[in-house]
């Protein structure tokens, strides 16, 4: 993929070190979730209950189904970057999710990724941030928490009224 500097901004050696180094980070994040229910107790893989193991799962559903459009938001949309720019971003998300993981703190990687894309985008020269794309991101960000919450209430009386 072309950037508009007019060279291939994803084929670096640099960028292909970036990748290779928050692959691991971003399945540490996740493994850590799914083998320990994010920290709750009783909601790791290993339970016999299948109702915290749906709910490990449901992050992969959503990245399946909505993976592509979120990576090419992140990649063509928020800001314009040069090799640079473009390694930095990758080395600071690397290094929170990575640490968020060892420490374990909960986090989103995608919220990560692309709060490291808009620093850099706004460390950049004026003009190179889109601030649609950024205003998207923040509502859809205001949104998810108030949505996740009343969605895990109406799963958690569903689930006492199947219980009762």
């Amino acid at each position: 993929m072309k950037n508009d500097h007019g060279s291939n901004a994803g084929n670096s050696r640099g960028h292909r070190y970036c990748r290779g180094l928050f692959r691991p980070c971003h399945d540490r994040n996740l493994w850590r979730k799914a083998s320990d229910g994010g920290g709750q107790p009783g909601y790791g893989i290993g339970t016999g209950d299948h109702w915290p193991r749906g709910m490990n799962d449901a992050p992969k559903l959503g990245g399946l189904m909505a993976g592509l459009r979120v990576t090419r938001m992140l990649a063509e949309k928020v800001t314009v970057m040069n090799h640079h720019e473009g390694f930095t971003a990758n080395i600071v998300t690397s290094m929170l999710v990575s640490s968020g993981a060892i420490f374990g703190l909960p986090m989103s990687t995608t919220h990560v990724s692309a709060s490291a894309l808009i620093g850099v985008g706004v460390s950049g020269k004026k003009g190179n941030l889109h601030m649609g794309a950024v205003k998207v991101m923040l509502a859809a960000w205001v949104i998810t928490l108030p949505g996740a919450a009343a969605f895990g209430i109406i799963l958690f009386w569903l689930g006492r009224f199947m219980q009762a």
